[in-house]
């Protein structure tokens, strides 16, 4: 579903379907399950956790502005962010490299699968309402703590 490769086009780590009736999915690095993903999160969902690593997820989930916290430690700060030709991006500060594949695996799933629910049935909206379309209108300036 979702691969993650190095830059030397080696494979580290993928997010596969573990449970299609119950929509389990897989965070596998270097072909050993890591985590789990219980569901596919939507907007009302403020709080996401992956099991086996006992990782929690909490923020806003549609901005892409959230921190990924272990035993109370910070582990993972997602924010958005402007990249150099103006387009948006995501920033990850991560508290240790070591979480990198599986933190990286897990914001791209996030931010690829958090839809916006339309407003009205009729709404004059364009029909695509994912949340990569949604400008970053917010100021930046402000790290995560």
């Amino acid at each position: 579903m979702i691969k993650l490769y190095n830059r030397l086009n080696t494979l580290i780590g993928e997010i596969k379907l573990k449970n299609n009736f119950l929509k389990i999915y897989s965070i596998e690095i270097n072909g050993e399950e890591k985590a789990t993903i219980n569901a596919i999160p939507m907007l009302d969902l403020k709080y996401v956790h992956l099991s086996k690593i006992n990782w929690n997820v909490t923020g806003n989930l549609v901005m892409s502005d959230y921190h990924v916290t272990k035993e109370g430690k910070e582990i993972l700060c997602v924010q958005p962010t402007i990249l150099a030709q103006g387009h948006p991006g995501l920033e990850l500060d991560f508290a240790n490299m070591d979480d990198g594949p599986v933190g990286t695996l897990l914001t791209i799933f996030l931010n690829k699968y958090i839809k916006l629910p339309t407003l009205t049935p009729n709404a004059d909206l364009d029909n695509s309402l994912l949340k990569n379309k949604i400008p970053y209108l917010n100021n930046f300036k402000s790290k995560c703590n």
